[in-house]
């Protein structure tokens, strides 16, 4: 094109002009032809010029494509939604020669925060729901004189990287980044102006009734406590402050200080703080900006060393049901979660009947299951036992067995029913499944007949599943192909009002193919924790759950401290527990992180003489800014 031909023009020039210093022998020559190329450039401008009375006019098409006007959210600070995503707009313009040449689908556009440029402000983005987001739509202009007006939106989670003057990064910014291609392949980009994305202070209790119950005068809740949760809501830590009102019926009351609450499980009358009706701050109560604390500590490891083993966690209390530590076992542990959420000192309980490793361990109103796994063979056994006052685990039963054998699967628990995904049918998984099996449990806590739902797209084991506002979801694991073993595929699929399992479908990959990880949920997060990635890993992964019960983007968080795989993760009171694993050896270590959520526990006293009636009050909670 003619602005390239005449930059490539006066460049040539210079050339000669030092060639001539050095070779003055053809200078001449050299201006021969420099004469020439001059008369022709002179005669191809692009302008109408008198030659001996005649007008000449020369044409000339210029291709290539333009991008301006990039503008994010408007050239205003970024204001987020408490525990939902923001829409924001980045508004561009796109030009070129002709509109069939401009061709809007050939660009992508980005919103990120300066300091991730390099992954983010790019034609292919590493994207992440801190702080790296991809279009999720787009409106445009009708085309005039080859320029599109074009509107991008951005979907950005409440939970991403604030850079105002209170935020971890306050020497950064928030910008837009657009690229396009042309039908020619012409490409171009630009990148907008800086605009600030402010912190956001806000929690979210995920219930609305303290529910006591009824209770007579004279006597309190004891040792039964009420359950609320906190979550946090926005992207900067927060500390709790707690108020309230006394509970009324009519002229009738019961004093604000007759609610108590503390941020673990108490006794009435004991060392947990007296509501008010002034604000006060909770006594140890800290949430992280989600996802996940800065870092992990170590608690009380394991009496010994254990991987291939099944975790749940019941009433405060941790339990690790079987597994391999030198050789397979059938010993379970458990230890107390304490008022800071450590680990208390470990200790064995009743055994399991024999020796198993490689099965899927859940709990359900107070009894604990473990379905199939390997003792020397593929089973089918499931067993269950129920959890005591003391929280040991009491005598192991037999209960309705799996239709067929299977380890290297994994189970959950919703609504009463027990699920198993996946898993190998055969010993070292020469034959591999992609069948979902389902059972109730009964009212006395048996399991009822297993029966076949809809069975997952692909065959896989080695996988970790995870259940959330009745959906299923199975992360990575190793499915039948070449390159597949690990995959880093997500399914996930409805549980349906009769209790089977719906149509599964696909949704966001993990970024890494994955397997032998362990994956809890919390606060509407999934969770993923180490795993065989090709080798061991300390990645911890974690992706929003979204209002269609799709996963969002995945993205990474505070890792572990070493990687790990084969060991099992649960998750209590807002904490993440990883028990046990390998990594080149076995080992028995235990790790805590907090997942930005905590619980507040209640109980209350009934005075004597209080007239029979419902009362009601209303509590306060309030979020405190904690850099």
């Amino acid at each position: 094109m003619f602005p390239r031909a005449r930059r490539n023009f006066l460049g040539y020039i210079g050339k000669l002009e030092i060639a001539g210093i050095i070779l003055a022998p053809i200078a001449y020559s050299l201006f021969s032809i420099f004469y020439s190329l001059f008369s022709i450039f002179y005669f191809l401008s692009p302008v109408r010029v008198a030659e001996g009375g005649t007008t000449v006019t020369s044409m000339l098409t210029v291709l290539g494509i333009d991008i301006s006007a990039v503008i994010l959210n408007h050239g205003n600070p970024i204001t987020l939604n408490t525990d939902a995503t923001t829409s924001v707009d980045i508004n561009y313009t796109i030009s070129g020669g002709s509109c069939a040449a401009v061709e809007t689908g050939k660009s992508t556009s980005t919103a990120f925060r300066f300091g991730v440029a390099n992954a983010c402000a790019t034609g292919n983005p590493e994207v992440k729901t801190l702080n790296c987001y991809n279009r999720a739509s787009r409106v445009t202009s009708t085309c005039s004189s080859g320029s599109f007006n074009v509107t991008d939106t951005v979907e950005i989670w409440y939970f991403s990287d604030a850079t105002d003057s209170s935020s971890s990064y306050p020497n950064e910014h928030w910008e837009a980044f657009v690229v396009a291609a042309d039908s020619s392949g012409n490409s171009s980009n630009a990148t907008s102006s800086a605009v600030e994305l402010n912190s956001l202070l806000a929690i979210d209790v995920t219930t609305s009734t303290i529910d006591y119950g009824s209770m007579a005068p004279s006597s309190t809740t004891s040792s039964t406590n009420q359950i609320a949760t906190v979550k946090n809501a926005g992207n900067s830590s927060t500390t709790l402050q707690i108020s309230g009102t006394a509970l009324t019926a009519g002229a009738n009351s019961i004093a604000t200080s007759s609610q108590h609450y503390a941020t673990s499980t108490f006794t009435f009358g004991g060392a947990e703080q007296s509501l008010s009706g002034s604000a006060a701050a909770v006594s140890g109560f800290t949430i992280p900006r989600p996802p996940l604390d800065a870092r992990w500590a170590t608690t009380t490891p394991l009496p010994s060393v254990i991987y291939q083993h099944s975790a749940v966690v019941n009433n405060g209390f941790i339990y690790t049901t079987g597994g391999y530590d030198g050789a397979v076992t059938s010993t379970v542990y458990f230890a107390p979660i304490s008022s800071t959420n450590s680990v208390g000192a470990w200790a064995t309980t009743t055994p399991l009947p024999r020796a198993i490793y490689l099965h899927s361990a859940v709990v359900n109103n107070g009894f604990i299951y473990t379905t199939g796994g390997y003792d020397g063979a593929v089973t089918s056994t499931v067993y269950f036992a129920p959890i005591s006052s003391t929280n040991s685990v009491g005598a192991w039963a037999t209960t309705t067995p799996l239709p067929t054998a299977v380890y290297q699967h994994s189970a959950v628990v919703n609504n009463g029913f027990i699920y198993t995904t996946g898993g190998c049918n055969a010993g070292t998984c020469s034959a591999i499944t992609s069948t979902v099996y389902f059972a109730p449990i009964s009212s006395t806590n048996s399991v009822g007949a297993w029966a076949t739902t809809t069975p997952l797209p692909s065959a896989i084991y080695g996988h970790s599943a995870v259940v959330n506002n009745g959906f299923i979801y199975t992360t990575g694991g190793c499915a039948t192909g070449a390159g597949q073993c690990p995959t880093s595929t997500v399914f996930f699929a409805p549980i349906s009002a009769t209790n089977s399992v719906g149509a599964w479908a696909t949704t966001t990959p993990l970024p890494d193919r994955l397997r032998l990880h362990s994956a809890v949920v919390n606060n509407g997060f999934i969770y993923t924790t180490g795993g065989y990635t090709g080798s061991a890993t300390s990645a911890v992964l974690f992706a929003p759950i979204s209002a269609t019960n799709s996963v969002g983007a995945w993205a990474t968080t505070t890792p572990l401290p070493s990687a790990i795989y084969y060991h099992s993760a649960v998750v209590n009171n807002g904490f993440i527990y990883t028990t046990g694993g390998y990594a080149g050896a076995a080992t028995s270590t235990v790790l805590f992180a907090s997942a930005a959520s905590r619980d507040t526990y209640w109980g209350v006293s009934v005075p004597a003489g209080t007239a029979s009636s419902s009362y009601t009050g209303t509590n306060t909670f309030t979020a405190v800014f904690a850099p």
